[in-house]
């Protein structure tokens, strides 16, 4: 599950659909692994369906700075979502970030209460310590972004 779901991730801040090609046998039964892994990618779109549903590559995908994350973005280019695929310990620092809005609220998608953040030398700084990653497999950030108007 968590290969898959990484690699949807990947797939859909790069723009692209990800066909994962899960089908029942001859008697019309989707294997248990398969139902388990489905499930999974589920349970992960329950809490970041918001980052995915909507959206499209972000005009600043192009930025690699970050191994760990990729970016989708709301088609109406306001919110940028920040999908963390390894989660660190204490902080996040995010080396050329996306143009997030100064007085934004940045938020992890299911968790509560939005986060500390900062921008330091260039980094987006987002504090982490004593939140638990919502899923096991990989998060997401919502990032408001300046108006372009």
């Amino acid at each position: 599950a968590n290969e898959l779901i990484h690699r949807f991730i990947r797939v859909i801040s790069d723009g692209g659909n990800y066909l994962m090609g899960v089908g029942p046998d001859a008697q019309g039964v989707i294997t248990p692994e398969a139902q388990e892994r489905l499930k999974a990618i589920g349970a992960w779109l329950q809490i970041n369906g918001e980052a995915v549903y909507g959206t499209r590559r972000g005009d600043f995908q192009r930025n690699r700075a970050n191994d760990n994350i990729v970016y989708t973005q709301s088609k109406d280019g306001s919110t940028a979502y920040a999908h963390i695929l390894s989660w660190p310990e204490g902080q996040l620092q995010i080396d050329c970030p996306p143009p997030v809005a100064t007085e934004a609220e940045v938020a992890l998608l299911g968790h509560e209460d939005p986060l500390a953040w900062s921008f330091e030398n260039g980094r987006l700084i987002v504090e982490l310590a004593g939140v638990s990653p919502p899923n096991e497999y990989a998060s997401a950030l919502r990032l408001p972004l300046v108006s372009s108007q």
